[in-house]
């Protein structure tokens, strides 16, 4: 367990990932910080928070302003939090990756109550969460201001939420999906449009989805 803690300003290279924290045990994070950290690596996964497949729970907790800057392959991401996670009335926001600046979250379960994903950047797809053969939940949570393609690469899809075609679930219930965008270049300027969600959705009720 973490508590009432900083875990700021720390760099991992030459590694799998984990700039903040890297676990491979059961963990509860409450009332902490994750901020400011970074990983550099060829394959570049959990700026804040690497999950290597075991529970995750952030609970009233801040993952914010983390960063992977990867070259080579680049097949993962999550600036904030890669893997599975429970997160309970957290922030995830001001994160970047070359794919999910928020959370990436690949054939695991995440379940976001209370919570608010807003301000992370992908240079790729899903700027706020990108999810891949995972059941995925979002009780009265707010997913706003996230960006895929920010360098305009025309590459980014699901400034808000990628869902990966074919695989898993992702619901939505008494949340807000909106102001989300991705970048691409039209005639040689570059043209912001709004795009809040790709891929399969479902509404459970009671939801603003708006750009």
């Amino acid at each position: 367990t973490l508590h009432n803690s900083h875990v700021v300003s720390n760099t991992v290279n030459g590694s799998s990932g984990g700039g903040g924290i890297f676990t491979s045990t059961a963990l509860t994070v409450t009332d902490s910080l994750i901020s400011g950290n970074v990983v550099s690596d060829s394959q570049g996964m959990g700026g804040g928070i690497m999950n290597n497949d075991v529970p995750l729970v952030l609970i009233r907790s801040t993952v914010s302003n983390n960063t992977i800057v990867v070259s080579g392959t680049q097949l993962f991401g999550g600036g904030g939090i890669f893997g599975g996670a429970r997160i309970v009335e957290s922030t995830i926001s001001g994160n970047s990756a070359y794919r999910s600046g928020g959370i990436f979250v690949q054939g695991r379960s995440l379940i976001i109550i209370n919570s608010t994903i807003s301000g992370n950047d992908s240079f790729e797809n899903g700027g706020g969460i990108y999810t891949n053969n995972a059941a995925t939940q979002l009780f009265n949570t707010t997913v706003a201001y996230n960006r895929a393609n920010a360098d305009a690469s025309g590459l980014g899809i699901g400034g808000g939420v990628l869902s990966a075609a074919g695989s898993g679930t992702v619901t939505f219930d008494n949340s807000v999906l909106a102001k989300n965008d991705s970048i691409r270049v039209v005639s040689q300027a570059f043209q912001i449009d709004p795009d809040d969600c790709a891929g399969a959705l479902t509404s459970q009720g009671d939801n603003l989805v708006a750009a």
